[in-house]
């Protein structure tokens, strides 16, 4: 009989059948994991579907994918398509009309993924009708923070008008792109000022080492921006430019930047900033009781390591002062 001939599971691996206990499953797992000739999509789905917290998940639900796009039969997929929501665009594409959701099916997965040309192709050429405004812009941010700045370049023609110029801006900032100012100042002020834009600017000057520039965009304009909207973005990028400064040895810019309390404790970047502060303020200023106010709240987390971190820095800035009585208690 030729290959032509062969039924798809004459193709594959065997694997056991049954499941009824951890041992047969194991046998079941390592079959699929390991299998130099890539099993049956079924096998994966049955798999999925009766062990679904085991290790390699992720693998096994690419794989089935893969298999259910390329391998199985047509009489299969009324039954394989549905079992596990699809991420690989041409398992989708082959299960489309089997799906009774399709179009959202294709919007869920244009937002989380398809970021390959060919993917993203035959996406639009079926779905774009059904795509939305806020799907593109959804996308493009997704491809902007992954750093895909190819697929994200791809994206803008597809957003609304109005948004284009500032994802132009937006990718040239984050790539540190040649023209990345150029592409800042022609937008207007409006735009400018946007939280997003304005953050993405203070990153790129200070990674292209205009650290006095950035502090100066800090001064007439981050701090309000921070102080209207804080959240962990905003403080992780104000102490990245504090300690740059500090590598300077400029430390009056490192400290005010230093200072921020926007956010309050647990929150960790709250926590770093308070720490650097208290550095800064017992290593350069020579200020003990001020880097005291600083460590003490991290010495009042549950987090063993930031506890410690916290008494630590606590016991050497009393130690700083003279006070061995209270160093050696903290």
């Amino acid at each position: 009989m030729g290959t032509a001939d062969t039924p798809q599971d004459a193709l594959t691996p065997a694997v056991p059948t049954r499941f009824d206990n951890v041992a047969s499953r194991l046998d079941m797992w390592l079959a699929l994991v390991e299998a130099s000739t890539p099993p049956s999509a079924r096998a994966y789905a049955d798999f999925l579907d009766i062990t679904p917290a085991w290790p390699e998940r992720g693998t096994m639900v690419a794989r089935y994918q893969a298999a259910l796009a390329t391998r199985a039969s047509d009489a299969e997929l009324p039954k394989l398509c549905p079992r596990e929501p699809l991420t690989n665009v041409q398992a989708f594409i082959r299960c489309a009309s089997l799906l009774p959701d399709a179009a959202s099916q294709a919007r869920r997965i244009w937002r989380n993924g398809a970021d390959r040309e060919t993917d993203s192709s035959l996406i639009l050429a079926e779905y774009s009708a059904a795509l939305t405004p806020d799907d593109h812009w959804a996308r493009f941010q997704r491809q902007l923070r992954t750093r895909q700045f190819s697929a994200a370049t791809r994206q803008v023609p597809l957003l609304a008008p109005q948004k284009q110029a500032l994802a132009s801006a937006l990718i040239a900032l984050a790539s540190n792109a040649a023209d990345a100012e150029v592409q800042f100042v022609s937008l207007p002020p409006s735009l400018q000022s946007d939280p997003q834009v304005l953050l993405a600017r203070l990153r790129q000057m200070r990674r292209a080492g205009d650290l006095a520039g950035a502090y100066a965009l800090w001064q007439s304009t981050g701090f309000a921006a921070q102080k209207a909207a804080p959240s962990a973005d905003w403080t992780t990028e104000r102490l990245g430019l504090a300690r740059a400064f500090l590598m300077q040895g400029n430390v009056p810019q490192a400290r005010s930047l230093a200072d921020d309390a926007t956010l309050a404790p647990p929150i960790t970047a709250s926590l770093e900033a308070r720490f650097l502060r208290g550095w800064i303020d017992l290593r350069f200023l020579k200020n003990p009781s001020q880097a005291r106010e600083a460590f003490t709240p991290l010495s009042r987390q549950t987090s063993l390591i930031t506890k410690s971190r916290g008494y630590y820095w606590l016991g050497r800035a009393y130690a700083a002062e003279g006070d061995t009585a209270q160093a050696g208690s903290a």
